[in-house]
């Protein structure tokens, strides 16, 4: 369970370096940024640890994991990160969380106890709650700008529905993957995977030079370093190794609390003010993760 909280601070700290981004490079370069660091960290480590590699069935779960994850999860991740920030991306992909929990129980047998789903609940309910704090922010005016507002703001929240059920079907592929494979050459061989993927991908489009150019500029390399330590060692590895000792519901509901941390993080270093009905959602948030914890 610590694996899986220190997995949403991680990705909410990740997210906060990531701010800004969007202006400076395209989603898919993004991603082969991001990816392209991971690699290289998380090879390293591999190099020096020399886990157990993952068997070929291991292999046909990951595989999939990471294109699902990776390349299509968080590709859309940095385009509704573009558009919202990274307060709302994170409370939109909170909301999938009980699509995990369904496709869970429904599709791996997986049982919860009462406790279990009120802690849901509350989890869920609370970053819904926040959610719709920030939503009825957005300007209701006719005015061109306001109109151009809403425009981003809903074309934001789908393609972050869209990282949201990337992300939920890689979580319940990987947890398949690593039943006895180590966490961390499963978590780089789903790397592997994802990047290898959009690569195909982008070239097929004739767009893989121009997202290389992009992500090569020397601004983005400290920021994006810094937000990868953080992804690959805290967020991708601390998740699968909480995907693999506890149950996917409730590893997948306990990193739903990244939103909580992403509040907590932007009003320490981005001075941005809490809501006292997003701090309400917080709270909320936090009493469900702590019902499912213990």
């Amino acid at each position: 369970m610590a694996a899986a909280l220190g997995s949403a601070a991680a990705w909410a700290a990740a997210a906060i370096l990531f701010r800004g981004v969007g202006a400076q490079a395209s989603p898919a370069a993004s991603t082969l940024l991001k990816g392209a660091w991971s690699l290289l960290l998380l090879g390293l480590l591999v190099a020096w640890l020399r886990p157990a590699p993952p068997t070929l069935p291991e292999l046909l779960w990951l595989v999939p994991s990471g294109l699902l994850g990776v390349a299509i999860g968080d590709t859309a991740f940095f385009a509704a990160l573009a558009r919202l920030g990274p307060s709302r991306t994170m409370l939109v992909g909170s909301l999938g969380q009980a699509l995990t929990v369904l496709l869970a129980v429904a599709l791996l047998g997986e049982h919860l106890a009462l406790r279990d789903w009120l802690g849901v609940g509350l989890v869920v309910g609370g970053v819904g709650f926040v959610l719709r704090a920030d939503v009825a922010s957005a300007p209701s005016s006719d005015g061109e700008a306001a109109v151009g507002a809403r425009r981003e703001l809903r074309v934001g929240v789908a393609v972050g529905v869209l990282a949201t059920l990337a992300h939920s079907l890689g979580v319940l592929t990987a947890k398949v993957g690593v039943t006895d494979a180590s966490a961390l050459s499963a978590t780089w061989v789903r790397l592997a995977a994802g990047l290898a993927g959009l690569v195909a991908v982008q070239a097929l489009r004739g767009r893989l030079r121009e997202d290389l150019a992009q992500a090569r500029r020397p601004d983005l390399q400290g920021r994006f370093l810094l937000g990868v330590a953080l992804v690959a060692f805290g967020g991708l590895w601390l998740s699968l190794l909480a995907l693999k000792h506890a149950p996917a519901s409730l590893a997948a509901t306990l990193m739903s609390t990244e939103p909580v941390f992403v509040l907590v993080l932007a009003r320490l270093f981005l001075g941005e003010p809490v809501r006292p009905r997003a701090a309400v959602g917080a709270v909320a948030a936090v009493l469900g993760a702590a019902a499912i914890a213990t």
